[in-house]
């Protein structure tokens, strides 16, 4: 005959602490909603110019389109539970857009760390991060530069 024993002592001290442990790093991703804004510019724009995208943070994508203009859209995921948290997190984001001589040129800037310590330690990023998915036209130039994501050019 095969006899089980629980104990509940052994439960307490292996498994508990772990399960404690994993509720306490998932709270509080858990507790802030995700709130998403997306910008959006269009530039006209001759074939041969030269889009110029820096951004400290976020993926950029560029596609090749049929028209005469690029399209910027910026998509914005903000770590905040209302539109007035979200608002105040985006007063530390500076976005810039500049089009002359055909060229255009977008900037993207945290002024200062958003969401503090806490965001880093729990979320390990920023408090707002950036996606740009960017339209030119098919004979274009393009000049990227992100610190953190992802650069990927289409057809």
């Amino acid at each position: 005959m095969i006899s089980l024993r629980f104990s509940a002592s052994a439960f307490a001290r292996r498994i508990f602490p772990g399960l404690l442990a994993g509720l306490l790093i998932l709270t509080p991703a858990a507790l802030q909603a995700g709130i998403e804004r997306t910008v959006v510019k269009t530039f006209p724009v001759q074939p041969g110019g030269t889009l110029t995208v820096r951004t400290d943070s976020g993926a950029i994508r560029v596609e090749s389109g049929g028209s005469s203009a690029v399209k910027v859209e910026i998509l914005e995921k903000i770590d905040a539970a209302t539109e007035a948290a979200a608002d105040e997190l985006l007063k530390n984001l500076t976005l810039t857009f500049d089009s002359a001589g055909g060229n255009v040129t977008v900037q993207a800037r945290h002024t200062r760390s958003a969401g503090g310590f806490w965001s880093h330690v729990f979320r390990n990023s920023e408090a707002v991060r950036l996606d740009f998915v960017v339209t030119v036209p098919v004979r274009y130039n393009v000049d990227l530069g992100t610190s953190g994501g992802r650069i990927s050019v289409g057809d």
